[in-house]
């Protein structure tokens, strides 16, 4: 596969991330603490990731880690606030 399909399909996967576990929130498959707790396996995912999706240079595997684990975090964060919302509806 050539460098900007490999690019591409790493970006494509890693803005769709968001949308799966953000799906799966909203299904009751998963949770902030569970998201939490897998934390330290999506940074070694991420970094594989980059590693396999870009260029050998060093640089450009931790910018492609650094997104994709920025997507993650914008997700448990989403996760939490509609698990705080949640709550409050509930205890209304």
């Amino acid at each position: 596969i050539s460098i900007v399909a490999r690019i591409m399909l790493g970006l494509g996967l890693g803005l769709g991330l968001p949308v799966i576990l953000l799906t799966q929130v909203k299904k009751g498959n998963l949770n902030h603490q569970k998201l939490v707790s897998l934390r330290r396996y999506v940074i070694v995912w991420n970094l594989i990731l980059g590693a396999w999706l870009t260029t050998p240079e060093v640089l450009t595997q931790v910018i492609m880690a650094a997104a994709l684990q920025v997507l993650f975090e914008v997700s448990a964060r989403i996760a939490c606030y509609w698990e705080r919302q949640g709550n409050k509806a509930q205890s209304s």
